[in-house]
């Protein structure tokens, strides 16, 4: 009878611990997301710079600041993004930039170059004057993966002749992404997140069917199992 003990509450004991190896993989896909599969799959030297974002079904827009204080003639200030489209029909991604702080006249002399590394293509390469509330808009073709990355490289810098005036003036752009409206509605929402809620739907099925075996196994009528047992014998002989 002991020994029977036992090894129910060793086979219980495995089953927690399967139960806790489930939920810590779930919380690790959970964290992980696309950020770095999409890193992995896309960078190498600047990916501890990268900024990964992301553009779904009720996650319409994205939005990253970039700020310093204090940019030499001969230095630059470099920003990296990958931005992920979850689409299946054709749509403008669109990015707009947003002059927050420019004192001095640092706008007009401080220039900033946006380069779209996936098509190897300068999308604009002015002051930030006159890109204050610009929109670049890029049609993102529907594919059988049903998403677009896009990769870009933001430069900051100052043409020659601007000597040190505005090493300590501090600098302060908005980008933001988003689609138009009248697309919001064909997004689509990541896979990952789809795979992350089967798996939760997997585990706590599993943990039902546990814990219906753990306590509710008394009421279970055992004449069922033992006619089970007999038939198995008589197969056998």
């Amino acid at each position: 009878m002991k020994s029977k003990g036992k090894k129910s509450s060793g086979v219980s004991g495995c089953l927690i611990i399967v139960i806790l190896v489930l939920i810590c993989a779930a919380v690790g896909l959970s964290m992980s997301g696309n950020a770095n599969d999409m890193v992995d799959q896309y960078f190498s030297d600047d990916a501890s710079e990268q900024i990964s974002l992301e553009i779904k079904k009720k996650q319409v827009e994205q939005v990253d600041t970039v700020s310093f204080e204090g940019l030499d003639e001969d230095e630059t200030k470099e920003a990296f993004y990958i931005v992920r489209l979850n689409h299946e029909t054709d749509m403008n991604l669109n990015l707009v930039m947003n002059v927050k702080k420019a004192s001095d006249g640092v706008d007009e002399a401080l220039k900033l170059k946006v380069f779209d590394k996936t098509n190897n293509k300068i999308l604009v390469d002015d002051s930030l004057r006159n890109l204050d509330d610009k929109v670049i808009s890029q049609l993102k073709i529907g594919n059988a993966s049903k998403k677009n990355d896009t990769r870009y490289e933001m430069t900051f810098y100052f043409d020659a002749g601007v000597d040190d005036r505005y090493e300590n003036t501090p600098v302060e752009v908005e980008f933001k992404w988003y689609v138009d409206d009248e697309d919001q509605k064909n997004l689509l929402t990541a896979k990952t997140g789809e795979i992350i809620v089967i798996l939760y739907a997997f585990i706590a099925a599993i943990v039902l069917l546990l814990l219906f075996f753990i306590f509710g196994r008394k009421y279970i009528n055992p004449e069922v199992f033992k006619d089970v047992k007999k038939e198995q014998i008589e197969e056998k002989e």
